[in-house]
């Protein structure tokens, strides 16, 4: 989930650990409020992910690992 204190652009994606995009969940404007997704990592191995969270105000990126 993430939270948007007014509604702006929004972009969420995936990288592998070499750094290449696996996956774009979000690219467009988003309302202010509260967001859930849903990721899909059915055509992804296990292993150690990276997704990146950009808005008008903030870019954040976290570690994530997925396991099958």
């Amino acid at each position: 989930t993430y939270s948007l204190p007014k509604a702006g652009y929004v972009s969420l994606k995936v990288y592998n650990a070499l750094g290449q995009e696996v996956s774009t969940l979000i690219n467009g404007i988003k309302d202010a409020g509260i967001h859930k997704i849903d990721f899909n990592a059915a055509g992804l191995n296990s292993g150690i992910y990276f997704y990146k969270l950009e808005s008008d105000n903030a870019t954040q990126v976290k570690k994530m690992t997925l396991l099958k």
